[in-house]
């Protein structure tokens, strides 16, 4: 472009490099350099610079086996130049082969042994004397680091790394769209944002105890039958003389919240939204509460950068209300389209952390390159809030897709390569953390014969030492409970369900809050569209038993599925509603087409077990259907989810990954033990069996999940339910179980209610 503003010949000196272009979604394509030397060819005149200066002749090679696989390079499209790219070492420090260390490319056992092994030799380099900031941790992806910055923080280990975050899934931003989203809700339909309303009042900053939530949650579930207006968090809210005559440690925390949610929701119509958020913002105390955290500088640039946004969108539209951004923010989290804010560890004695884009200009004595594996490099599909240029921009033809990513993600290879003075080491893990094989990356092979690589795996006490180090308490989720009393008054008439069973066995701290607390709970559209055919099928069956054996027509089942689904209408958005309003018509009407003619008629529906004793522990169930065939009983459970998704771990027993045993194959042998010991009844289960309702999109077949049931099994099951219930007993449920998609566990870091754990031993075991 500039060049057109000078005559034929214009005055100008570019410098490029075709190995090193990595910014091609900005448009710095290797076309420019040939479009350019095809334009001024005549009196271009070209020079070559192969010395490199800063790393060893034994890294360069390594780079150079890279490289020369990729096809889009000058000395292959400028052929008749015969450009000589063979970079040699310039730097005195290494001439002869001095101070030369060769490369190393490793291999291990898994992810945590590279991580545990990056951090050790890191800490072997410092106790050598060696300077942290002349070492470097280089990745395709930031996440892939995330767990080495965790350890060396743990360890004491400084390090600097500047990374881009998406504020929309930080706590504080999530805490501030929850409010929103409940404003929301309530002007849609009153009393439906309880599940929001709920989560949002554990924010810090609204000062208010868990313990005292907690206890009012007991309180309301005692006295809701007495009294309705005790049966919504709403309504609890402005109920000062009520939460006044409680003695909480909070009680002027919660009045202050229910003014301020009334006032919110009051003038959330009137007010425009960058007013409305900023009222919110210091009205809820969130400003006071960020400038007295230690990290406030960094908070604040979060909430701005928030702020910023919503500004932004009203000026594009001055109509904008919560309704609406929240429909955006929802866009944009489908789409994967981040809200970026740039933040640094800011320690530039520490060891440097860089993805290999950020790395381009930066050199280092030591690099360790990781997680070299393919889905990283060669399949990593990139970040979505990257827009490129168009090619009609920069006058170039698309390349193949395979062929264009593969090169592009090969120049970055070759960049972090060369990032490395004297050390490199290039690593990868052969499997994950669960034992899943990991395919290496391609540029590997290109540079390293697997015969030269070096397998690497640490000792069993260094591994032990990681996880003591990766383990202990920091990340774990441990909360105070209500007041011991109100507890025991909730438990006594406390009955153990399969529900009930399963939820304390994978987190406590779920059934903590959702069978002792019973919080509300939003259901989501997938559970609603379930219950919605559950009763429809339910309807099928009743209707048949009390007409002897004559099963309702479609078009009533049809009927019975429409109506439960405008029941259960508040789960759905409207979009989803009336996606599943089709898909649901349409599998029933295939299923009931498919089996009206044999399906069993001797058969028990929604059958109920009222509470009783069971080896002194109370239980009870209820199960979809129950079948009677030749004196046998089959218990049958419907699912609604896809087929080809349904995992053989479900219905697998207690075995070395899964200690526990699958939930499905717990939930039939928890109903032969609920049904087979059931005073009264002649019935003895054999099997279990799960029925998907919908087709298998791969096979176009209905998949049944077949469960036989051993005496082994009871016994298990049984144990399971005896520890289960002595733990709930004790009021063993403060612990969660800490995984990344908990709901409540991740509830808990969001709205740090996390307390801290005093006087307790960690076992080796426990690790």
């Amino acid at each position: 472009m500039l060049t057109s503003f000078w005559e034929d010949e214009p005055n100008i000196f570019v410098v490029g490099d075709d190995d090193q272009s990595i910014y091609e979604f900005q448009g710095a394509r290797i076309h420019n350099i040939i479009d350019f030397y095809k334009r001024y060819k005549n009196t271009i005149q070209i020079i070559v610079l192969p010395q490199n200066y800063r790393s060893s002749q034994a890294i360069l090679d390594k780079a150079m086996q890279a490289i020369q696989n990729n096809r889009q390079r000058l000395i292959y499209q400028l052929q008749d130049l015969r450009l000589d790219k063979n970079i040699t070492a310039a730097s005195l420090r290494f001439k002869d082969g001095n101070n030369a260390v060769k490369p190393v490319v490793t291999e291990y056992v898994n992810v945590l042994q590279e991580e545990a092994d990056i951090v050790l030799q890191i800490e072997k380099l410092r106790s050598d004397g060696i300077a942290l900031h002349d070492i470097a941790v280089l990745y395709a992806q930031h996440k892939q680091a995330d767990n080495i910055m965790a350890l060396m923080e743990r360890k004491g280990i400084p390090y600097h790394v500047k990374k881009p975050v998406n504020i929309l899934d930080l706590p504080l931003i999530q805490q501030i769209i929850g409010i929103l989203r409940y404003m929301v809700e309530e002007q849609k339909q009153a009393l439906s944002g309880e599940p929001v309303l709920f989560e949002a009042m554990h924010a810090p900053y609204f000062e208010i105890a868990p313990t005292d939530i907690a206890l009012l949650s007991l309180y309301i579930q005692q006295n809701r039958q007495k009294d309705k207006g005790l049966g919504y968090w709403k309504l609890v809210l402005t109920n000062k003389l009520l939460i006044e005559s409680l003695n909480l440690n909070s009680s002027k925390a919660l009045i202050r919240l229910g003014k301020n949610m009334e006032e919110w929701q009051r003038v959330q119509v009137s007010l425009p939204l960058p007013m409305l958020i900023e009222k919110i913002v210091y009205e809820s105390g969130i400003v006071n509460y960020l400038l007295n955290n230690k990290d406030r500088v960094w908070n604040m640039q979060v909430l701005n950068t928030f702020f910023e946004f919503v500004k932004d969108c009203h000026t594009r539209n001055a109509r904008i209300k919560p309704a609406e951004l929240l429909r955006m923010l929802d866009r944009m989290d489908d789409e994967k389209i981040s809200l970026p804010a740039q933040k640094v560890v800011q320690n530039e004695n520490g060891v440097h952390f860089y993805s290999t884009h950020g790395a381009k200009g930066n050199e280092f004595e030591y690099v360790f390159l990781i997680g070299c594996n393919k889905k990283y490099w060669e399949n990593n599909k990139g970040s979505t809030s990257e827009f490129k240029l168009p090619d009609t921009l920069t006058n170039t033809e698309e390349d193949v897709e395979k062929t264009y990513k593969t090169e592009v993600a090969r120049r970055l290879f070759f960049v972090a390569l060369t990032r490395a003075k004297k050390f490199l080491q290039v690593s990868y893990a052969a499997s994950d953390n669960e034992g899943k094989s990991l395919e290496t990356s391609v540029f590997i092979d290109e540079i390293c014969p697997r015969e030269e690589r070096f397998r690497y795996s640490l000792p069993a006490e260094e591994v032990v030492k990681h996880l003591e180090w990766a383990m202990v308490p920091v990340n774990e989720v441990r909360i105070q409970l209500a007041e011991h009393t109100w507890l025991e008054r909730t438990l006594q008439q406390f009955t153990m369900s399969y529900t009930t069973l399963s939820k304390y066995l994978h987190c406590p701290v779920t059934f903590y809050y959702e069978s002792i607390l019973k919080v509300p709970v939003l259901r989501n559209d997938a559970l609603a569209f379930g219950s919605a055919v559950h009763e429809a099928l339910e309807y099928m069956f009743r209707v048949m038993k009390e007409k002897n054996g004559t099963f309702p027509s479609k078009e009533q089942v049809m009927k019975i599925f429409i109506s439960a689904m405008y029941t259960e209408a508040a789960s759905f958005t409207s979009v989803q509603f009336e996606r599943r309003m089709e898909q649901g018509q349409s599998i029933l009407t295939e299923y009931y087409n498919t089996y009206i003619d044999s399906f069993i008629k001797n058969v028990e529906i929604e059958y109920r077990i009222p509470r009783y004793m069971l080896n002194n522990i109370p239980v009870t169930g209820k199960i979809d259907k129950m079948e009677f065939e030749q004196g046998e009983c089959i218990v049958v459970d419907y699912k609604t989810g896809n087929p080809d998704n349904a995992a053989n771990a479900f219905i697998s027993g207690p075995n070395e990954k899964d200690p526990l045993g699958g939930d499905y194959w717990r939930q039939m042998v928890f109903y032969k033990l609920i049904i087979d010991n059931y005073p009264n009844q002649p019935w003895k289960v054999k099997a279990g069996r799960f029925e998907y309702i919908e087709k298998s999109k791969k096979e176009n077949i209905y998949k049944q999940f077949y469960i036989p049931i051993y005496v082994q099994d009871e016994t298990i099951v049984l144990q399971q339910l005896k520890d289960a219930y002595t733990g709930i007993m004790n009021h063993d449920f403060n612990k969660g179980c800490g995984k990344e998609d908990c709901h409540w566990c991740n509830f808990a870091k969001k709205y740090e209610i996390i307390r801290p754990k005093v006087n307790e031993t960690i076992e080796l075991d426990d690790l």
